[in-house]
C-alpha cells in the first residue's frame, strides 16, 4: 500500500459524512505514520467520476497557458502534502501527461480574497503563523469545484472561507519556467533586456539628452547595456548633476559619503574630502566593480568630468555579463568557481574605517536559472584567503585554492583584453551612468589635475521607477 494510489468508490465522494470521518481519521493517524512518505498518495477517483469539471466549449487564447479539464484533491499521509490536481486532457484520457499538483497550503497562502489579502497596498493580510491549521478543506461538502470553461478553481476551506483562482494567475504565480521569460534564459542565449557586448559590439555609450529628459528611454538602453551616458548637463559645479541623479534614483551613501566631487592638484586637494583609496590618485586602475567589501554593494555608480586632465585619464569599461559567458563557455569549471566559491573584500583605512563581506561569489547567478545577475569583481580590495586546511581535507581545499586562482586569473585576462574593452574620455557636460552590478570600470593613468564628482545610486529604486514603463519583455526579465 505505501507504493500504490488508493482510488475510493463514488459512494465515498457523496456520501460527506463518511469522507468526514475518513478524513479525521487520516489526520489522526498521521503522527504515528512515518510523516516524511511523501509517496503515499490518496487520490478521490474513481474511473474519473470524482473529478469535477465543466463543458469544455472553448480553449484559452493564449497557448503559452496549459488548458484543464477538471480538478481532484490528492491527500497524503502527511495532511501537510494534501493538494489539488489539475488535470490536463491528456491525463484525463490516461496518456503520458502528468497533473499538475499544487499543495493546499500554497493555495490558502496565494488567495487573492479581500479577506487574504489587500489589494489597494497589494500586500498579504496574514502573518503565517497559521499556514497549515488554515489549508484545511471543509469536510461537509466536497471542496473542489473547477470550471473548464471559464478555467477558475474553487476551493471551499474548514473555516468558511472560500477561494477562487484563475488558471492563468495559479500558472503565473506557480510555476518556474525557462518559456516563460522565453529561450533568452537557455545558458548562452540573451535576454531581450540584455544585449551583451564588447569593443566592437558598442562602439559608443549610448546617450540621451539632458534637456528634454526621457526617464523611460534612458531606463531602456541602462537595462540593456548597463552604461548611458546623459549629454548637455551644466558643469559649473556639482549641483546640476546631483539634480540629474536625483531624477534617476535615490542617493547610496557609503563611507565615502552621499555626493562626491573629488580630484588631483594643488588648487584642489584642500577643499575636497579625501580617502585613502587609488580612485583619488592618477595612477592606473584596471577593470573592477566598486563596493565588493559591502554586503549590499551600490547598484549604480554616477562620474561628471567637471575638469579633464591633460593628458590621460581615460575611461575604461567592460560588459561583466559577456566574458562572463565567455568563460562558461570556455570552461564550465572554470565559471563553476567564480559562481560557487563566496571571496572575501575589505576595505582599510587606518583607524577610521574597516569594511568587509565574504558572503557573495565573483558572479551570483539569478536563483534556477543560467543566467548572470551580479558581478562582485575587485582584484584590489580581497582580503586574505582563507580556504587552506590542515589534516585530511588539506589537499581538498589546495585543489579548490588553485582551481580558484585560475580562474580568477582567467576572468581578469578577459577583462583586460583590449577585445573586451571600451574606452572613452570623459568631457564636462557629459555624465555617465555604470550599471554596478554589471559593468566594470577603470581607467588609465592621467598626469595633471583632473576634478570629478559622482555618486552612487540605489539600484532597487531605480527598477522600481522603471518597470511600470518598460514594454513586457523587458519588465519580465528586471
Amino acid at each position: 500500500m505505501l507504493n500504490s494510489t488508493v482510488k475510493l468508490s463514488p459512494f465515498f465522494h457523496f456520501h460527506s459524512q463518511f469522507r468526514h470521518i475518513f478524513l479525521r481519521h487520516l489526520s489522526s493517524s498521521v503522527k504515528s505514520a512515518n510523516k516524511f512518505r511523501k509517496d503515499v498518495r490518496i487520490t478521490t477517483e474513481k474511473d474519473n467520476n470524482n473529478i469535477t469539471t465543466g463543458s469544455v466549449t472553448s480553449s484559452p487564447s493564449d497557448d503559452n497557458f496549459a488548458h484543464f479539464v477538471g480538478a481532484r484533491l490528492s491527500l497524503t499521509v502527511d495532511p501537510k502534502f494534501a493538494a489539488v490536481e489539475l488535470i490536463s486532457r491528456d491525463s484525463f484520457d490516461g496518456t503520458s501527461s502528468k497533473p499538475l499538483r499544487i499543495p493546499l497550503v500554497w493555495l490558502r497562502d496565494h488567495c487573492r480574497s479581500n479577506a487574504a489579502y489587500n489589494s489597494h497596498t497589494n500586500q498579504r493580510r496574514s502573518d503565517c503563523t497559521d499556514l497549515f491549521s488554515g489549508a484545511t478543506l471543509a469536510d461537509d461538502c466536497y471542496p473542489i469545484h473547477f470550471d473548464a470553461d471559464r478555467q477558475r478553481l474553487t476551493l471551499s476551506w474548514a473555516d468558511g472561507h472560500e477561494s477562487e483562482f484563475g488558471v492563468r494567475e495559479l500558472l503565473s504565480w506557480a510555476m518556474f519556467s525557462q518559456k516563460r521569460c522565453g529561450e533568452e534564459w537557455e545558458a548562452g542565449a540573451e535576454c531581450p533586456s540584455r544585449s551583451l557586448w564588447d569593443a566592437k559590439g558598442l562602439r559608443e555609450v549610448p546617450s540621451v539628452s539632458s534637456s528634454e529628459f526621457d526617464f523611460a528611454l534612458f531606463a531602456r538602453l541602462f537595462i540593456r547595456f548597463g552604461v548611458v551616458s546623459v549629454s548637455g548637463v551644466n558643469s559649473r559645479d556639482e549641483r546640476p548633476t546631483r539634480e540629474l541623479c536625483e531624477t534617476v534614483s535615490t542617493i547610496f551613501g557609503t563611507i565615502f559619503g552621499q555626493f562626491w566631487t573629488f580630484g588631483t592638484g594643488l588648487d584642489t586637494q584642500n577643499e575636497m574630502e579625501s580617502h585613502d583609496d587609488t580612485a583619488y590618485g592618477s595612477e592606473a586602475i584596471g577593470p573592477h566593480t566598486d563596493g565588493t567589501y559591502l554586503d549590499q554593494p551600490p547598484g549604480i555608480q554616477v562620474f561628471h568630468c567637471l575638469r579633464p586632465a591633460p593628458r590621460g585619464g581615460q575611461t575604461i569599461l567592460v560588459d561583466g555579463f559577456a566574458i562572463s559567458e565567455r568563460l562558461r563557455a570556455e570552461s564550465p569549471e572554470l565559471f563553476d568557481a567564480l559562481s560557487s566559491r563566496s571571496v572575501e573584500h575589505e576595505y582599510l583605512e587606518g583607524n577610521r574605517y574597516h569594511c568587509r563581506a565574504f558572503r557573495e561569489p565573483v558572479i551570483r547567478q539569478f536563483p534556477e536559472a543560467q543566467k548572470v545577475a551580479q558581478i562582485r569583481f575587485n582584484p584590489y580590495d580581497r582580503a586574505p584567503m582563507r580556504t587552506l586546511k590542515m589534516g585530511d581535507d588539506q589537499s581538498k581545499a589546495m585543489e579548490d585554492t588553485v582551481l580558484f586562482y585560475t580562474a580568477y586569473q582567467r576572468f581578469a585576462q578577459l577583462a583586460n583584453h583590449s577585445d573586451n574593452q571600451v574606452t572613452l574620455t570623459l568631457r564636462p557636460g557629459t555624465v555617465l551612468f555604470i550599471d554596478n552590478f554589471r559593468v566594470l570600470h577603470g581607467r588609465k593613468a592621467f598626469q595633471g589635475e583632473r576634478v570629478m564628482c559622482g555618486c552612487y545610486l540605489n539600484r532597487d529604486v531605480f527598477l522600481a521607477k522603471a518597470r511600470p514603463k518598460l514594454s513586457p519583455e523587458f519588465y519580465r526579465n528586471v
